[in-house]
Formats: structure tokens, sequence, C-alpha cells
């Protein structure tokens, strides 16, 4: 990604896995890609940081990468506009394109895509597969010599239909063209790519609680969505958290307003008379509490907002876990305790849980998660940003750490960055003059 909110210059991401590093071997991936012998790749990267450092942006810039990709030949007129969010801190980046690459593997077969954009066009777009381990470039589009004209040059391998050639335009990429025209020829060729896009990338903002009765996973819980696995993998989750929680479940709830009443029904009485109260009726999980022989039952508004960020993020999980796609979460262990977090990391690490060879990134500031016996070392990627505002993504890999090395010693004391510099100023706040530290 380049030239995206605070990502002024190109940064980098990667799933391959280090050979040198020995540790955890059985949780890598052997995906045995042609042209690629011997390399294998991660289910999980971790991204730790201070505040502000930019954490959030790299998993929003993989967002946005996958929404200009499905919206591009939907949406309004200036309809990049909403989409172009560059680098604002210096004034020749307010012009500058937006960038993005993506390397990943659809239906066993490797792929390389990247596009580049303004707040007015797409001034670049390629596509290239490798089948058989050697490129075939697919297409290419970039701008003119003279800054006008978009050229798109298609190949053997992928022809561009010419019954589409009219709608083109400069503002929407050819991907996002073709996949939105099923019927047309080669469109069938090019559906593995965007659907990788439109369903191999899911962003989950694991912040701050939200009004929502029914979230993600409540609606899988009601058969809205889902299957009848990510179900299961939904109360398994929530049932052996030690939160106490016998069985999760969807009402619907009435209110009478003007009244303090709160009644549940039966969905056979959702389309009972209205009486003459006026009444409201919603759909919320309820939760089965065990309290020695007695059992009851908590809406999940009642819940603790460890209990809720844990259910809201099961079913995003188990979506993943399933699909054997790529989950993007940010600040995973908000609200949840460390050694919680460490065993929904492990739900992806682990090829029992994890047989479809799902992949984790997520955010988090506890140092507790930095233990080896977690996560291997080239697992594990800094955040952080300069004096110029820009942030940087860097390995943990580039400071050579020992085996035995303690990383959650060496992150706390400085040795790799991206921790939190503290002014002095802060800790003299509340002090009257002449007050010392020792006082």
């Amino acid at each position: 990604m380049e030239n995206f909110e605070s990502i002024r210059d190109r940064q980098e991401l990667t799933f391959t896995a280090i050979n040198y590093y020995k540790e955890h071997k059985e949780e890598l991936l052997d995906l045995r890609l042609p042209g690629l012998s011997g390399i294998k790749y991660l289910r999980s990267a971790a991204l730790f940081g201070p505040n502000a450092a930019g954490k959030s942006t790299i998993l929003e810039s993989m967002n946005m990468m996958c929404k200009v990709v499905q919206e591009s030949a939907n949406i309004r007129t200036n309809k990049l506009e909403e989409f172009y969010h560059p680098f604002l801190l210096q004034k020749e980046y307010k012009n500058k394109p937006t960038t993005f690459f993506a390397a990943f593997v659809s239906e066993g077969i490797r792929y390389e895509y990247a596009f580049s954009y303004s707040d007015q066009r797409i001034l670049s777009e390629r596509l290239s597969a490798f089948p058989k381990g050697r490129e075939q470039v697919w297409y290419e589009r970039k701008v003119s010599a003279d800054n006008q004209l978009m050229l798109l040059k298609d190949s053997s391998y992928f022809r561009f239909p010419a019954a589409l050639e009219p709608l083109l335009n400069d503002d929407s990429l050819l991907l996002s063209l073709v996949a939105n025209s099923p019927k047309l020829e080669n469109a069938s060729k090019i559906m593995p790519v965007y659907n990788w896009f439109q369903h191999g990338l899911e962003y989950v903002d694991n912040g701050p609680r939200s009004a929502s009765d029914l979230p993600f996973s409540g609606e899988i819980l009601d058969g809205n969505k889902g299957t009848d696995i990510q179900r299961n993998i939904i109360q398994g989750i929530v049932k052996e958290a030690d939160v106490g929680i016998q069985d999760a479940r969807v009402a619907v709830i009435q209110i009478n307003e003007g009244s303090k009443e709160i009644q549940q029904l039966n969905s056979s009485d959702e389309e009972s008379d209205e009486k003459e109260v006026k009444k409201r009726k919603y759909k919320t999980v309820m939760f089965a509490h065990r309290s020695d022989n007695d059992v009851s039952e908590f809406s999940l508004g009642m819940e603790s907002d460890g209990t809720y960020q844990l259910f809201c993020l099961s079913g995003h999980i188990a979506q993943a876990l399933e699909n054997g796609s790529t989950l993007l979460v940010d600040e995973l262990d908000a609200s949840l305790h460390p050694i919680l977090v460490k065993e929904l990391v492990r739900m992806f690490l682990n090829p029992k849980s994890n047989p479809n060879n799902a992949q984790l990134v997520f955010t988090a500031h506890n140092p507790c998660l930095l233990n080896d016996e977690l996560l291997r070392r080239d697992q594990i990627w800094f955040v952080e940003k300069d004096k110029s505002g820009t942030t940087s993504i860097y390995p943990l890999s580039d400071f050579k750490p020992r085996t035995d090395e303690v990383l959650i010693s060496g992150y706390l004391l400085g040795r790799y960055s991206a921790t939190p510099s503290i002014p002095y100023c802060l800790g003299q706040c509340g002090k009257k003059n002449g007050e010392s530290n020792g006082k």
C-alpha cells in the first residue's frame, strides 16, 4: 500500500515464512505453488505499536483496496473521491496516486494484482496469473503519455470482451466491470480473482461496542446468514470462553412504549394484533447463564464489554475458518483477557481447528501476545510513526532476535522501537510548582 492516510511511502506485509526459523513448523502452510518450491506460509501476523502509529490504517488500507475492486464499476459519478484518502501532511502527496498491490492464491492459482488511482480516475491496473509457475500477464492498463487516454492491453490469456469497451470508464477498474457482467465471455475466468477481494479478505473493527442488538454473529445464529458449521463454532467459542454462558440464542423482544414492561415473544407471536399500547419489537441475542441449579437468561446489552466483543468476533472467526479466508481484526485484545486472546489466535494457528488454511491479521497492544510460545518470530510486525507523521511497518526479523530472546522485555525496553514516547511534562501533570517527583 502507498499514499493512503498516514501511509506515505510504500509499505509491505507478507505471509511468507522465513525458513531459518524452526519454531512451530507444524503450523506452516505448505501450498506447493508452482515456481515457489520450498516456500511455506504463515497462518497469522500480529501488528504491535503505540496509539496513533497507524496500525488500524494498515488494515483499513487492505479493506479500502477491496472496496475499490468491488464498487468502482457500480457507484456514483466522481465515485473515486470517496475512496481517495492520500497522505495530507505534505502538499505534494495530496495529488499523488494511491497504489495497492496484492499477491494471493484463489482456487489453487497464484495471482498478482495492482492498481493506482487519484480522486478522478484509475491511473494503472495490471493482472497476472502463475498457473504453472511462469507469469502470464492477463492485461494491463495505463495512462497515455499525454495523461489523457487510458490504454488497455489484453493478451491471449485474457481477451477483453468487445461489448464492454463502451462501458469501461476512466474511473472504473476493469476487474470490477468484467466481474459485474457475468454473462459476458471470459467473465467466469476472472471471477476467482474478484471473489478473493469480495470474500477472501474480511475487515473487522473490534473497537468500542456498538448499539447493535443483533450483530453479524447474531444473524448467523438466527439462520439469516452463515451455515450450521458456523453456528456450532460460535456456540463453542462462547461456551468455552469461561464467561459462564451455557447457550446463546436469538429471541424476539417486545417493548410496550410508555411502560416499563418488556416481554419476550416466541417467533409465532410476532404477527399478533396490536393492542392499545404501542409496541416495538426487535431481535436480540439471549445468553443462558447457569448458577448452581438455576439458569437465567440475559440479553446481549446486559453482558459485559468482554462478552459482547467475544460474541461479535465469534461469527467472523467462524466464517473465516469455514471459508479459508483472511480475517483482519483491529484491536483483537480490546476488552478481552490475554489468555482468551491467545486461544482465539490458536484457533487459526492449529491445523486441526483450521483445516481450510484461514489466515488472521490482527493489531494489539498487550505485549503478553509476544510470547514465542504463541507466535513465530516472522509473524510479529511493528508499526510506528516518525516525526513527519508517516506510518511505517517492519518485521521483528529485521532485528535478528535470538531463539532464546525474551521478546516481551525487548519490546517494552524499546529494542524494536514502536513503543510510546511519553513526554516529561506528562508525568508532571497535576503537580504544583516546585513539587518534585520525590514528593
